[in-house]
């Protein structure tokens, strides 16, 4: 059975690193990423429901405790499981 994956962070290169290492991981996953919370809601306002969302803590405009407390409030998504992500940038000197 495919399990639908949404990952919503504002690092194109996380969201790719992340949905490639999860699709070689099992074929049966099927992973979508989106750049922000607003688009996360927007997709789910189209029912387009994932089994789990990946969602980066900090991000620009709606961070991800913001975009898990708008789902948590709308009683046709509130038991998506959420699980959070953190990266930082590392500059080189």
């Amino acid at each position: 059975m495919v399990k639908k994956i949404l990952i919503v962070d504002d690092d194109s290169g996380v969201n790719y690193t992340v949905k490639n290492g999860l699709e070689e991981l099992d074929a049966e996953y099927k992973v979508d990423s989106v750049e922000s919370g607003e688009k996360c809601l927007e997709l789910l306002k189209n029912n387009q429901i994932p089994d789990l969302i990946l969602l980066d803590i900090m991000m620009p405009e709606m961070s991800g405790w913001e975009t898990y407390n708008k789902i948590k409030e709308n009683l046709s998504w509130k038991n998506i499981p959420g699980r959070f992500s953190y990266s930082t940038k590392r500059s080189s000197c």
